[in-house]
């Protein structure tokens, strides 16, 4: 693979990055047909799932990584 695009979400209590990034996300695939990546961490990957976003988030990322904050 030689191009696509990665995506950082580290939500905090002001901002949902990783809604942001869902967006984001689906936009770039939709407009430039190319792999999408998420780097996030454990408590917004948690966050997602309280918020039923994280399906939403599984079918618009090709890979999902989760990393220490």
């Amino acid at each position: 693979m030689n191009k696509g695009i990665v995506l950082f979400a580290h939500n905090n209590r002001q901002v949902d990055y990783a809604l942001m990034s869902i967006i984001a996300g689906g936009l770039a695939k939709k407009h430039l047909s190319v792999p999408v990546s998420l780097i996030t961490d454990d408590s917004t990957v948690e966050w997602l799932k309280e918020c039923d976003k994280y399906s939403v988030a599984e079918s618009v990322f090709d890979k999902i990584i989760i990393t220490e904050r």
